[in-house]
């Protein structure tokens, strides 16, 4: 599956009894939604690449709301009554762009054996259609793929942190309003050379984590503004701004410090074996805008390249 979204994004943290209260009416306007029938808890680890002097992180951390982040997902399940995750052979590769407060996301999706081929800057478009048939037909595979390709061949990047977190889903179209609650957040480091190193980032092929996150966070992304039940839910609770991405990889840099290595230098060993020489160019333009709801969804003119 290749998309693009363009869409508003906000975040929220939640503690347990918050979660309860939200959650019991967002129930009673959008239904759950199970990717595999039976499976209410998706599973997700995301990769977080940046350059060896963290450009993306710092550019993240001084614009939230005009920031690009390249990752790679992977969606497991562990239901209780198996000994072992359920994993698949398939991950998500993608370029997050937040400009002025509007998410807009590309996505391709990528057997895990072709991850470091892409990574390393080969031609893997015919190995993609040869391990997914009929992914070359979808609308816009090809040019997600072309411009994944090109973004890597300007910006030498490096896998850096990792957050492995438990999320639920209510929807009833995606591109429309989607409410995401997430938790067991654990912060880890990412493993040299990736899928070459482990068949998944599953927590027992990253070892121990980095970091324990005790937060619950609700996600809403929408296009056209909230409706009136989920503002009046609100009540009292406003955005904030939450970033996995900043957020795992402060605790990385913090990790390195403390062992006495150079967060600069040592973090950037697996995936590509590119050696950064240069900071990303960025199109950014340095706009900057607090995330409101029930604001109306503004989309650039430009689409370029979400959390």
């Amino acid at each position: 599956m290749t998309e693009v979204f363009r869409r508003r994004e906000t975040k929220y943290e939640l503690n347990d009894a918050e979660r309860d209260q939200l959650r019991s009416v967002v129930v009673r306007h959008l239904p759950l939604f199970e990717f595999r029938h039976g499976r209410p808890f998706t599973f997700i680890s995301t990769v977080y690449f940046d350059t060896a002097a963290f450009d993306f992180f710092a550019r993240a951390r001084k614009f939230y709301d005009d920031s690009v982040k390249l990752r790679i997902k992977e969606y497991y399940y562990c239901p209780e009554m198996l000994s072992e995750p359920e994993t698949y052979p398939f991950c998500y590769v993608e370029i997050k762009e937040r400009i002025a407060g509007q998410v807009q996301k590309r996505r391709l999706k990528i057997h895990k054996k072709l991850v470091n081929s892409l990574l390393r800057r080969e031609d893997v478009w015919d190995r993609i259609v040869s391990a997914d048939p009929g992914i070359e037909f979808q609308d816009s595979t090809y040019d997600v793929y072309s411009y994944i390709a090109g973004f890597l061949a300007v910006h030498e990047v490096e896998p850096q942190g990792i957050i492995n977190y438990r999320r639920i889903v209510f929807q009833e179209n995606e591109h429309e309003l989607r409410v995401t609650f997430d938790d067991q957040l654990q912060v880890f480091r990412a493993p040299t050379g990736l899928y070459n190193a482990v068949p998944s980032l599953t927590p027992a092929n990253l070892g121990s984590p980095i970091k324990d996150i005790p937060k619950i966070i609700m996600e809403i992304k929408c296009r056209d503004g909230y409706p009136g039940w989920l503002d009046n839910a609100l009540g009292t609770h406003y955005p904030q701004r939450i970033s996995k991405f900043t957020t795992s990889i402060d605790f990385l840099r913090a990790h390195l410090e403390e062992n006495g290595v150079s967060s600069r230098t040592a973090v950037g060993k697996g995936g590509n074996g590119v050696e950064p020489s240069h900071p990303p160019r960025s199109r950014l333009s340095g706009r900057s805008a607090s995330p409101r709801r029930g604001v109306e969804t503004r989309t650039s003119g430009e689409v370029d390249l979400d959390s």
